[in-house]
């Protein structure tokens, strides 16, 4: 379903990514794993056509991020690591407005989300910015698979929210890859990561391995990895997130 090969960004002297080479498989769950500054961010912003290589090229389902990105946004679905909804808009609005954006309804594609919509549904007119952050998360969620994309791609979803909404979310990304939609994750949490078919372990702009997680736990040195207490829990941390410096809002709009 995802094709990388050789790819390299750069933002003038920086360089983001160097030489990138991997494959997800149609229906895999994939995850991203690695420090702050490792170049997860940037990839997927690829992956969704948002940024394109400087060197090499990444396609998906056959379509080039370089040329065919009016084909790949019809096919993708896209969560920012920041909330990038409309906080003025209420919960149907917002959801009404995705839907619109790539032509279809709430109703025709309402399969898809009612697992996850029937708990946003008593605050159905209540504004998002309102909402807590799991539930924010959650309305986040059925945007992006409104349209009933073919490739889910999530930038640390569940990064800030309470214990119990990251479980409840990630039982929600088990049932759509249940139903065979291909879904590229990134997560600071290693028991988030052990949910993945495999995860690449990415450093400095450069894959240090792909694997199942298992074994890219037992392969890597225990220091890539640190221990961070939260308010409700206690898990195991990538050090850092990437800062989200650009705007979904355009997403829908090619």
């Amino acid at each position: 379903m995802i094709e990388i090969r050789n790819v390299s960004k750069s933002y003038g002297e920086v360089k983001a990514l160097n030489q990138v080479n991997f494959s997800i498989k149609d229906g895999e769950l994939f995850g991203l794993i690695g420090p702050d500054g490792a170049g997860k961010t940037s990839l997927m912003r690829m992956m969704v056509s948002l940024l394109l290589p400087s060197e090499g090229t990444l396609c998906i389902n056959g379509l080039n991020v370089d040329g065919d990105f009016r084909q790949i946004r019809r096919i993708m679905g896209y969560m920012p690591g920041r909330f990038s909804l409309y906080p003025d808009l209420t919960v149907a609005e917002n959801l009404d407005f995705f839907a619109s954006v790539f032509g279809t309804t709430v109703q025709a594609n309402y399969h898809l989300i009612r697992d996850i919509y029937v708990q946003l549904e008593p605050f159905a007119n209540r504004r998002a910015g309102k909402l807590s952050g799991g539930m924010k998360q959650k309305l986040a969620l059925c945007c992006a698979l409104i349209h009933k994309p073919d490739v889910l791609v999530l930038d640390e979803p569940t990064t800030g929210v309470d214990a119990v909404s990251r479980k409840e979310f990630w039982e929600m990304l088990r049932r759509l890859h249940e139903m065979k939609i291909t879904i590229v994750v990134s997560t600071p949490y290693m028991d988030e990561a052990a949910m993945c078919d495999r995860i690449a372990l990415m450093q400095h702009g450069e894959i240090l391995g792909i694997d199942t997680p298992e074994n890219i736990a037992a392969g890597f040195p225990e220091d890539l990895f640190a221990v961070r207490t939260e308010k409700l829990y206690t898990a195991t941390r990538i050090l850092h997130t990437l800062p989200d410096v650009m705007s979904v809002h355009s997403f829908g709009q090619y």
